[in-house]
């Protein structure tokens, strides 16, 4: 997983510099300015993750995500796609 694309250690369009951490290794690559226009282009430009990529991010999220209320890290995922479908 890249470090934040937007901190402007690489050059080029959002969509090039998620390319060039991809190039360089990284399953993801994390434009952190939360800009919706910016996403897109690059989800656009990327290949789908891997499986072993997914594999890889679903462990590294279970070791970072704190439950509350019993919720698991599937639960919380679905909880978020279901509050950004009413976006």
């Amino acid at each position: 997983m890249s470090d934040d694309s937007n901190m402007n250690a690489l050059t080029g369009s959002q969509a090039e510099r998620a390319a060039a951490c991809v190039a360089a290794g990284c399953d993801a690559a994390l434009p952190c300015n939360g800009v919706l226009e910016d996403n897109i282009e690059i989800a656009k430009a990327l290949p789908e993750l891997s499986v072993e990529g997914a594999e890889r991010l679903a462990r590294a999220m279970a070791l970072t995500f704190t439950p509350q209320g019993g919720m698991d890290f599937a639960e919380a995922v679905d909880k978020r796609d279901t509050l950004l479908a009413l976006a």
